[in-house]
């Protein structure tokens, strides 16, 4: 800003040579516009009362309307001044708020961001107490069924056991055979074969062990044809079943230790 448009060069100008300050006070629009109504009415008063001859009270009048208008200008400075200091205040306190929002916001979202690291362990040992859970019980199906199984494993052997024990009666008499009492030992067989194969096929095998379940299942049922076969030979003097049935009670007995080898 030119020296010439400040305030104080104006109010300078009206002092010295008034109408040149008249001249920049509305020029630059210096003060209000009743005051600077006022101030052109008081120097065209002097104007007036100079060319007429005022009196010097007159003069004296005008002089103090002039320092009463100084007065009132540098009020209104002071005003602005104060209104500046103001908006500066105000300002400041936005920017406190907008940083005490910010800082708020960044707390959030970090207790939001804890929350979910937490949930997100919660869930991960819930998942892993799950998981132990679940192979606990697996360990406990794994237990049951191994005991059902060693049993009628037990079974099954005792049964073979007299399966050859007849057998062998039979090549030393194969007129045997052909007696009541064969009938009813073969009958006595058979029923136990198919007992052990439904029970087989009842036993509760967890995932681990189904391919277990499968192979004795597979072994009964060789067994059973194999004395099939060889009864069914000891009655009609068949001796090719007769073989028929030795030959598939070796590949039971192969294949019973082999189960055994794998299994236990």
């Amino acid at each position: 800003m030119k020296f010439y448009e400040t305030t104080w060069f104006t109010v300078l100008m009206l002092l010295l040579f008034f109408p040149i300050g008249l001249f920049l006070m509305w020029k630059y629009q210096k003060f209000n516009k009743i005051a600077r109504i006022a101030l052109s009415v008081i120097f065209g008063f002097l104007i007036v009362g100079n060319i007429f001859g005022d009196s010097e009270e007159n003069q004296l009048e005008t002089t103090s309307a002039i320092e009463k208008e100084t007065a009132s200008v540098e009020a209104e400075d002071e005003s602005e001044k104060q209104t500046a200091e103001e908006l500066a205040a105000e300002q400041a306190a936005i920017e406190e708020k907008e940083k005490a929002d910010a800082e708020a916001k960044k707390k959030t979202e970090q207790e939001e961001a804890d929350a979910k690291i937490a949930k997100q362990a919660a869930e991960e040992k819930k998942k892993e107490e799950a998981k132990k859970a679940q192979m606990e019980a697996l360990a406990t199906q794994e237990v049951l069924f191994d005991a059902e199984l060693g049993s009628q494993v037990t079974e099954l052997g005792t049964g073979l056991s007299l399966i050859g024990d007849l057998f062998i009666l039979l090549s030393t008499d194969p007129l045997a055979g052909q007696s009541e009492e064969f009938d009813y030992a073969s009958e006595e067989i058979v029923k136990m074969l198919e007992r052990l194969h439904e029970n087989a096929n009842a036993l509760d095998a967890p995932s681990t062990r189904q391919e277990a379940k499968a192979a004795y299942i597979d072994i009964i049922e060789h067994t059973q044809q194999a004395a099939d076969a060889g009864i069914e030979g000891v009655k009609s003097l068949d001796s090719d079943l007769i073989n028929e049935g030795g030959v598939l009670m070796n590949e039971v007995n192969q294949m019973l230790e082999s189960f055994m080898a794998t299994h236990y």
